[in-house]
């Protein structure tokens, strides 16, 4: 409201609204939705809908590849970023949990998140949590201000 206020249009999507009781699940049809709205607020309507189409195909081609390879479902952990939660003694991550986008996105790829049972997007766990958790594979994160080879180094071997 205080952006609105001063004349700047702004978009926020139901997923990541602070407010509890207008926020979404992070489900697909949510996903779709919001590349949907974005489309009609940029007047380009037939490239969200095409991105849509592509996003789901994905989807599909992920969990087939997943189960070629495996069999089964997959258990991951997603990595977003390294010593992020200041108040653990030991070093800590954060990862994808049960509340959020990379939960959504690793059960739509066909994988089972190790930290689903935890609230909201994001949890911080130790090193120590991930080991014990067993995962088969690890997402990492890649980003320009947080390289996905600088949080590899950062683990202990």
């Amino acid at each position: 409201p205080q952006l609105h206020d001063k004349g700047i249009g702004t978009f926020l999507s139901a997923v990541s609204c602070e407010d509890k009781t207008l926020r979404a699940p992070p489900i697909p049809d949510t996903l779709y939705d919001t590349i949907k709205t974005m489309g009609e607020i940029f007047n380009v309507p037939t490239v969200a809908s095409q991105l849509v189409k592509e996003i789901e195909a994905d989807f599909v081609i992920a969990q087939q590849m997943l189960q070629k390879a495996a069999g089964h479902s997959l258990t991951a952990v997603w990595l977003d970023c390294i010593s992020c939660c200041d108040q653990e003694p030991e070093l800590s991550v954060f990862v994808g949990s049960g509340g959020g986008a990379p939960q959504m996105i690793m059960q739509e790829a066909g994988f089972t998140n190790l930290f689903a049972d935890r609230e909201n997007s994001w949890a911080c766990v130790t090193v120590a949590d991930i080991i014990a958790a067993e995962p088969d594979v690890m997402i990492v994160v890649e980003a320009g201000f947080d390289p996905a080879l600088d949080k590899i180094g950062a683990l202990p071997p």
